[in-house]
């Protein structure tokens, strides 16, 4: 399995990945799981897939993708006004979006060192390919000056970052979103 880190515009040549791993995100959490996400022609997206502050880990085999994450620095921001985001926990927090506040019991960082990782997803070795994405997630992170990872995902995200190394240090309530409990939490960097 080859990893590629994408990012607008330097990774313009093999966006191919990023539309098919938004492809694999619709099958996975709207045909599969059932969440009433934004698609359009087979792809998810939402405001987090928005900007040049977005990147993608893509993780792949002979120009298929079987499994990716978004990574979106936590001072990052776009748009203005009431139509203003930053990142998922954050919004979250804040009532901008329909996740629950509770996610958070303090005000989430809003710094250049803390980085949020959403939308993890493989469909092929589950396990090896999710610990490949988190490892590289947090070397680039760690290569971009980033001292923690904030995660968004179901409960068992939050164990499996602990059988792979992490300290993860839960940052909220576990709540539950159509049947699915979800917990938000953050990582040192190592």
């Amino acid at each position: 399995m080859e990893i590629s880190i994408l990012k607008m515009p330097d990774g313009i040549a093999r966006w191919n990945l990023v539309v098919d791993y938004l492809r694999m995100r619709t099958a996975v959490f709207i045909d599969d799981i059932g969440w009433d996400l934004n698609t359009a022609d087979t792809i998810e997206y939402e405001q987090y897939d928005v900007g040049s502050g977005t990147v993608y880990i893509i993780g792949h085999e002979a120009g298929r993708v079987i499994g990716g994450a978004r990574l979106v620095r936590c001072d990052n921001s776009v748009g203005n006004g009431r139509l203003k985001n930053t990142y998922m926990i954050n919004d979250a927090f804040h009532g901008k979006i329909t996740l629950p506040p509770n996610i958070c019991w303090d005000a989430p960082p809003t710094d250049a060192k803390s980085w949020e990782l959403s939308r993890l997803v493989a469909i092929e070795n589950k396990g090896m390919v999710g610990k490949q994405l988190l490892d590289t997630a947090n070397a680039y992170i760690k290569m971009h000056g980033g001292e923690r990872c904030l995660f968004l995902g179901w409960h068992a995200f939050l164990r499996m970052a602990k059988r792979y190394g992490y300290a993860p240090r839960q940052l909220g309530d576990v709540v539950t979103d159509e049947g699915k409990p979800y917990v938000a939490f953050e990582c040192p960097v190592i």
